[in-house]
Order: structure tokens, then sequence, then C-alpha cells
């Protein structure tokens, strides 16, 4: 089962939103406040879980901006 498929579900929201925390607190530390106003993700987990990663983000002043399931578009156009 998937777990996007289980928010409703207490245990789980906590989780991911945890997850969630700890991403955005690496952020922080990693990436100067202009470097992580806009985030953009890549994966199937970003993309199934992006209203919680909105969420989360925006609570520390990032606005995430892009999430794709394949990088391959962004990757051939970066390397035109």
């Amino acid at each position: 089962a998937r777990l996007a498929d289980h928010l409703d579900d207490p245990y789980v929201a906590a989780l991911i939103d945890a997850r969630a925390v700890a991403l955005a607190e690496l952020l922080a530390r990693f990436f100067s406040t202009d470097e992580r106003r806009e985030v953009r993700a890549v994966g199937s987990v970003a993309l199934g879980f992006r209203t919680v990663l909105e969420a989360v983000l925006a609570k520390e002043g990032m606005r995430l901006t892009d999430v794709r399931q394949d990088p391959m578009a962004g990757l051939l156009a970066y390397h035109r």
C-alpha cells in the first residue's frame, strides 16, 4: 500500500510530516536563505507527498515551486 493513500492515519501523517521537517532543517543548514527561497523536488516521493512538503517548507519560509516525477526532461534541458 502506498503511504500517500493513508495520510488520514495519524501515525502516517506524523511520520511523513517529521521527515519533511527533517528535510527542511537540512536545507536550512546547507543552503543560504536566498538559495532555499524557492525549492524544486524530483521523484515519486516528493510527488506523492507534495502537499505535506509544501506546507512544511512554507512554515520555514520556503516555497516549493516545482515537483517532477522524472528528472530526465530537466537534465536534457540543462545539458543542451
